[in-house]
C-alpha cells in the first residue's frame, strides 16, 4: 500500500498554489496568443496543390450520414479527416476560412497538449530536482517555439495536411491522458487515452507508434521499469494496442492513391527508399535548426551512389546508436531520440512513398529537437552562470533576463518566418515559383507553374516552363499535354498535335490528351479523327461532358445534326446548366430539316433555361429562343426576343451576329420559321 502511495505522490504534479495555477494558465494563454498571431494571415491561404482534392471530392458535400464522407474511396484510409472536411463544407462550403480556422485550432490544441506533457515530464521524479522550479517556463518555451516554428506551416496552412496535425493532436492527447491516468489509475483518463489513440489510428498511419511511445514515457518518467509499468497498467496498454486493429483496417482499404505508397509500388523499392531517407532525415534536422529553405514539393532524388548514401547513413546511424546508449544510461535524453525516430519510422524507413521528402512529416518529431535545444540550453545556461557569476544572489535574475531575451528573439524570428511562409500559400504562382527557384530540377514544379501562368494568359513564360518540364522528364505526358494545349491556345495547332500524340503514346488512357487532340483536329478540319478521340475520351470517362459536346459539334460540322442530339442530351444530363449545350440542342430541335426530329416544346424549354441562366444578358441564347418561338408559330414572341438579341449583339460590338439576327428577324416578321444555320460553335476549352 505504501509503495502505491509513493508511486502516486511521485507523479502528482498539479500546481500546489493559486499562484502556480495562475502561472500555468498565463503560460497556456501566451502559447495560444503567440501561435495564433504567427498564423493570423493563414486565413488568406487558398486551396493549393493537393488541396484541390477537397474541391473535387463529392463525398464531403453531405454530413449525414457521416460514413459517406468517412469511407468514400478518397477518405477511407483517413476517415476522421474526411469527416472534418465534411463539417467544414457544412460551415463554409468551399470558402477557405473555416478550413484554416479548424487547422489552426487543432494546432493550438496540440501545442497545449505538448506543454502539458513537457511540464509533467520535468516535474516527474527523475527530472524534478534539476528542472522542477522552471518546469512551467521551460514547457511553455518548448510549446511556443514548436507552435511558431515555420517547419510546421505545411501541417497547418496547407489545408489537406490536416491529417498530420490532427494525428499529432491525438498522439499528444494519448500520451497526456496516459500521464494523467497514472496517479490514481483514473478510468476516465484511461478512456480518454484509448479514445484519442483510436481516433488517431483512423486519422493517419503515423499514429502506429503512439502506444509504444506512451509506454516508453511511462517506463522512463513514471515507474522506472518496464515490468512495473506493465504490471500496474497492463489493461491500459492492452487497450491502446487494440487500436492497431483500426489502423490495420484503414491501411488495408483500397484507395485511389495506392500507387503512391506501399510495398506494391513498382517505381520505388524499399531499399531505394531507405537509402534515400538518410539524407532526407538529415535535411529535416537542418530545417529544424535553420528553417531557411522550406519547399512544398521537393521531388527529392533517389540516392544511388555511395557518396549520396554512406555519409548520411553514418550520421543517422550514429544518432540512432546514441539514442540507444542514452536510453540505457540517460533515459530522459534517450526518450527525445526515441520520440524522433519512432514517429518518423512509418514514413522515413522502408515503406516506399512516392514523395521521398515532405516537411509535414516533421510535425511531431520537431518537438524532440525543440525540447533538446530549449532544455539543453537551460542546463548550459545554468552551468555558465554557476561558473561566471560569483555571487549566487544576482545569478538567478541575470540568468532569467538573458534567457527571456534569447527566447524572445528566437520566438519573434520564427514567428516572423512563419508569417512570411504563410503568404506563399495565398498564391499558386508564388508558391510554384518559390519551388522552382529552390528545386530547379523539379519537373512537376515547372509544369504546375506553367499551368498557372497559362491560366493568366502569360503564354510565353508558361511555354518556357512546360519545355523545361518536358526536358527534365521526357516521359511526363501531363507536361506534354499542357505544352501542346498552350501552343494550341496561341493558334499553333499544327505544333500541338504531335505533342498530344506523344503524350498519348506514353499514357494511352490520358483522357485530357484525347479530348484536347480532338479539339485540335477539329480546328484542322479532320472531323473523323477528331470524333474518334472524343469517343475515346467518353469511353475512358463516361462523365467527361466536354468530350460529348465536342463530339456533337463535329457531327454538326459534318451535317449530321440529328446524330448530335444524343451526345448533347448526355452533356445536359451531366451539366444541366451548360448554356452552350442547351443552345445547341434547342437549335437542332427548333430548326433541323428533319421535321420528325423537330420539337418546338422541348426547344423552347431548353432555350428558356439558357436565357434564365444568363439572365437574358447574352445575345445567342435569346437568338435561339426566338427560333424556338418561331417554330412553335409564336411569332410575336419570336420578334420581340430577336429584337432584344440584336440589341445585345450590337452593344457587345458583334456586328456580324447582329446582322444575322436582323436577317432572321425579317423571316419572323414574315411569319417564317428559322432553318438550319451552316455554322456551329467550337468545343469548350480543354482541361
Amino acid at each position: 500500500m505504501q509503495s502505491t502511495l509513493d508511486f502516486a505522490a511521485s507523479i502528482t504534479v498539479e500546481p500546489a498554489s493559486a499562484t502556480a495555477r495562475r502561472h500555468v494558465g498565463l503560460a497556456a494563454a501566451a502559447i495560444v496568443f503567440i501561435g495564433a498571431l504567427a498564423y493570423s494571415n493563414s486565413f488568406a491561404g487558398r486551396f493549393i496543390f493537393d488541396d484541390r482534392n477537397i474541391l473535387e471530392d463529392p463525398s464531403i458535400r453531405h454530413l449525414w450520414p457521416p460514413w459517406t464522407a468517412m469511407f468514400s474511396p478518397n477518405n477511407v484510409a483517413r476517415p476522421v479527416v474526411g469527416l472534418t472536411f465534411a463539417i467544414n463544407y457544412q460551415i463554409s462550403g468551399l470558402e477557405v476560412w473555416s478550413y484554416h480556422l479548424v487547422n489552426l485550432f487543432i494546432h493550438l490544441l496540440a501545442a497545449l497538449a505538448l506543454f502539458g506533457i513537457v511540464r509533467r515530464a520535468l516535474l516527474s521524479e527523475p527530472m524534478r530536482e534539476r528542472f522542477g522550479a522552471a518546469a512551467t517556463t521551460l514547457a511553455a518555451s518548448v510549446a511556443t517555439v514548436w507552435a511558431v516554428h515555420p517547419l510546421e506551416t505545411q501541417s497547418v496552412t496547407y489545408i489537406v495536411q490536416r491529417g498530420e496535425s490532427l494525428m499529432g493532436l491525438m498522439y499528444l492527447a494519448t500520451i497526456y491522458a496516459v500521464i494523467r491516468a497514472a496517479p490514481s489509475a483514473s478510468k476516465r483518463w484511461m478512456a480518454v487515452a484509448v479514445a484519442a489513440c483510436a481516433i488517431g489510428m483512423a486519422t493517419k498511419p503515423v499514429m502506429a507508434t503512439a502506444p509504444i511511445v506512451a509506454l516508453l514515457f511511462d517506463v522512463i518518467f513514471i515507474t522506472g521499469s518496464l515490468k512495473a509499468s506493465l504490471r500496474r497498467r497492463w489493461p491500459l496498454y492492452a487497450a491502446l494496442g487494440s487500436t492497431w486493429i483500426i489502423l490495420a483496417a484503414t491501411v488495408a482499404a483500397p484507395t485511389p492513391a495506392d500507387w503512391s505508397a506501399g510495398f506494391k509500388m513498382k517505381s520505388l523499392t524499399p531499399l531505394e527508399y531507405l537509402q534515400s531517407q538518410f539524407g532526407v532525415i538529415l535535411h529535416y534536422l537542418r530545417l529544424a535548426i535553420w528553417p531557411d529553405r522550406l519547399v512544398l514539393d521537393y521531388a527529392w532524388p533517389v540516392a544511388h551512389t555511395a557518396s549520396a548514401i554512406i555519409p548520411f547513413a553514418a550520421f543517422i546511424c550514429g544518432l540512432i546508436a546514441a539514442t540507444l546508449w542514452a536510453l540505457a544510461r540517460r533515459p530522459a535524453l534517450g526518450f527525445l531520440g526515441a520520440w524522433f525516430f519512432l514517429i518518423l519510422a512509418p514514413t522515413s524507413s522502408v515503406m516506399p512513398i512516392a514523395d521521398l521528402a515532405v516537411e509535414h512529416r516533421m510535425y511531431l518529431p520537431l518537438a524532440a529537437v525543440v525540447s533538446l535545444f530549449i532544455i539543453g540550453g537551460y542546463q548550459m545556461g545554468q552551468a555558465l552562470m554557476a561558473r561566471f557569476a560569483r555571487s549566487r544572489a544576482p545569478r538567478k535574475p541575470l540568468g532569467q533576463f538573458i534567457g527571456a531575451g534569447l527566447l524572445a528573439v528566437i520566438v519573434a524570428a520564427l514567428a516572423s518566418l512563419t508569417f512570411l511562409r504563410n503568404t506563399y500559400y495565398q498564391s499558386d504562382i508564388l508558391m510554384w515559383a518559390d519551388i522552382v527557384s529552390k528545386r530547379p530540377a523539379n519537373a512537376r514544379a515547372h509544369n504546375n507553374l506553367g499551368m498557372f501562368l497559362a491560366e493568366r494568359g502569360q503564354y510565353t513564360e508558361a511555354l518556357a516552363h512546360f519545355d523545361e518540364a518536358c526536358r527534365l522528364n521526357p516521359e511526363d505526358a501531363l507536361a506534354k499535354n499542357n505544352l501542346a494545349l498552350t501552343l494550341a491556345n496561341q493558334g499553333r495547332v499544327s505544333e500541338a498535335i504531335p505533342l498530344y500524340l506523344s503524350a498519348l503514346q506514353r499514357k494511352p488512357d490520358y483522357t485530357d490528351a484525347h479530348f484536347n487532340l480532338g479539339r485540335a483536329l477539329t480546328a484542322q478540319g479532320d472531323f473523323e479523327a477528331a470524333k474518334a478521340h472524343f469517343m475515346a475520351t467518353v469511353k475512358l470517362d463516361p462523365a467527361y461532358a466536354e468530350a460529348y459536346f465536342g463530339w456533337a459539334l463535329v457531327l454538326k460540322q459534318e451535317g449530321r445534326a440529328a446524330e448530335a442530339v444524343d451526345p448533347l442530351r448526355r452533356v445536359i444530363e451531366l451539366r444541366p446548366d451548360w448554356v452552350e449545350a442547351l443552345d445547341e440542342l434547342a437549335l437542332i430541335l427548333a430548326t433541323n430539316a428533319d421535321h420528325q426530329l423537330r420539337d418546338a416544346g422541348q426547344a423552347i424549354a431548353l432555350a428558356e433555361r439558357a436565357v434564365r441562366l444568363t439572365r437574358a444578358g447574352r445575345a445567342v441564347p435569346l437568338d435561339v429562343l426566338a427560333a424556338a418561338y418561331a417554330e412553335a408559330q409564336r411569332f410575336e414572341e419570336a420578334i420581340e426576343t430577336a429584337q432584344q438579341a440584336a440589341r445585345l449583339a450590337s452593344a457587345a460590338g458583334d456586328a456580324r451576329l447582329a446582322d444575322d439576327i436582323s436577317a432572321r428577324l425579317l423571316d419572323y416578321q414574315a411569319r417564317r420559321a428559322r432553318r438550319p444555320s451552316p455554322t456551329a460553335s467550337k468545343p469548350s476549352a480543354g482541361r
